[in-house]
């Protein structure tokens, strides 16, 4: 039976795992990076080859360029990647065997990339409806509606998802023990 002491443990664990998993990411963004421009140089020019002609990777950038004298802009892969710290010191805190952790950790690798890429899309949208010349955004024909989609998309990529989803993916990959540390939360 788990107490509610446990809880507090389990958090505490987190918050002494994390100064180690956030420096291990750190370390390997050039690798969250490079993944995340990859599959971004595929949707971005696919989805407005009107605006975007490629997606390249620096070490700790995504760099956009554009259809608009090939001008680029440079977004930081890390204001949308920090989940992946996060969620691996929940699993490292988390009661489970070396290869049940490295398992659930590989399962998640999807979710925590996607994360990033809706951070990167919508950032790069958000660079060129709002923070680009006149003439720029006019040739974009963007209306009220769609500025509101990608600013509330932008918001959601930077602030709301990135935390949201470790949390989520810890509560379903380890249901059994976040049962037991809050069971009148979690009864069904």
């Amino acid at each position: 039976m788990i107490k509610n002491g446990d809880v507090l443990k389990f958090l505490g664990k987190v918050l002494l795992w994390m100064p180690v998993t956030f420096a291990l990411w750190y370390f390997l963004v050039p690798g969250i990076n490079y993944i995340t421009a990859s599959i971004a140089d595929y949707i971005l020019p696919l989805i407005a080859d009107h605006a975007i002609k490629a997606v390249e990777s620096s070490a700790r950038e995504v760099n956009i360029i554009t259809q608009f004298d090939d001008r680029s802009f440079p977004i930081r892969i890390m204001n949308f990647s920090y989940s992946f710290p996060f969620f691996l010191a929940m699993v490292l805190a988390s009661p489970d065997t070396y290869l049940g952790k490295l398992k659930k950790y590989a399962i998640s690798l999807i979710p925590l990339f996607l994360v990033a890429l809706w951070g990167v899309v919508f950032s790069a949208f958000g660079i060129l409806a709002f923070q680009s010349t006149p003439e720029i955004a006019q040739q974009l024909h963007t209306t009220p509606t769609i500025r509101l989609i990608i600013s509330l998309g932008f918001q959601l990529g930077k602030l709301i998802i990135p935390p949201l989803t470790p949390i989520i993916l810890w509560l379903y990959l380890y249901r059994d023990y976040a049962h037991q540390l809050v069971p009148k939360l979690l009864k069904s």
